[in-house]
């Protein structure tokens, strides 16, 4: 992949609960309260009996449950970061279970229509298996959302009749570092010029890491942003979760940077690292 390329996420919509491999052969599946086939009902066919798992809404004291299974992530999508989960929280529903060793994350892509991030933990098996039990129950259609290619291989073999969609305008774009900080060649020279132009109007312009006594000051500059940009297209819920991120950004582990002019603040960025990879979850600018 040629950096600055979007990196797309891959959705499967799963069309029928007739394609889950565990029922085929004339099984008919209805929740009970166990994991088993009970005996012949009267209709001639067996029953099954199904492991009902929870899905508990995610709250700020639940980010050390969910750390070091998202750090096993193969993926650089940021749906599998702290950051990504715990900043749209609100605004997108987002639920988390722990099942035997597996995490499984349910989220919600669009109003009223949920998915499942691929399993990350100890059995990517069991825990599909349970998530095709829950939608049984729930009479849902089984979603999975950002899937790697790996997990792709998997599910694909596991569903034999299955939908696959791409959508580019829920696409990540991923830079070299490299690349970022030196706009290098033809490819950049838009980048290159934007950034000399920027700092010879602002030859006065620094950049720092932001401390804890500098949030009274980023809190400013983001009401100044609103109120800057107001009649203009900007999402007011993503500037109330960008507020909340920057009150306690290690909750997420992330640092938060900003460029000062002349004492006054006019732009800052939240990111957090994983391996190899920043995620960068706030961008703003005056």
């Amino acid at each position: 992949m040629e950096s600055g390329e979007f990196f797309a996420r891959t959705a499967f919509y799963f069309i029928d609960k007739l394609y889950y491999p565990r029922f085929r052969g004339g099984v008919n599946p209805i929740l009970l309260a166990e994991h088993s086939l009970s005996p012949k009902g009267p209709d001639g066919l067996y029953w099954f009996q199904l492991t009902m798992i929870e899905f508990a809404e995610l709250r700020k004291e639940d980010l050390a449950l969910l750390r070091p299974y998202l750090a096993t992530s193969p993926n650089r999508f940021c749906d599998y970061t702290l950051g990504n989960l715990y900043m749209w929280r609100h605004d997108l529903w987002t639920g988390f279970c722990l099942y035997k060793g597996t995490l499984l994350i349910e989220k919600e892509y669009e109003r009223g229509q949920y998915c499942f991030l691929c399993p990350l933990g100890e059995d990517f098996e069991i825990a599909v298996e349970a998530l095709e039990e829950f939608c049984l129950a729930k009479k849902l259609p089984l979603r999975f959302f950002a899937v790697c290619e790996g997990a792709e291989r998997k599910l694909a073999s596991r569903y034999p009749h299955h939908q696959i969609m791409a959508n580019r305008s829920w696409a990540d774009y991923l830079y070299n570092l490299e690349d970022l900080r030196d706009f290098p060649g033809k490819r950049f020279q838009s980048k290159r010029h934007n950034a000399e132009r920027f700092y010879a109007e602002h030859p006065e312009t620094v950049f720092h890491e932001a401390q804890f006594g500098d949030v009274p000051r980023l809190e400013a500059f983001l009401q100044e942003y609103i109120a800057e940009n107001q009649g203009r297209d900007i999402s007011l819920t993503e500037m109330a979760l960008s507020h909340e991120m920057l009150l306690d950004p290690s909750s997420i582990d992330s640092r938060v940077g900003y460029l000062e002019e002349k004492g006054r603040v006019i732009g800052l960025s939240l990111g957090e690292r994983r391996g190899d990879t920043i995620f960068q979850h706030i961008e703003k600018g005056s």
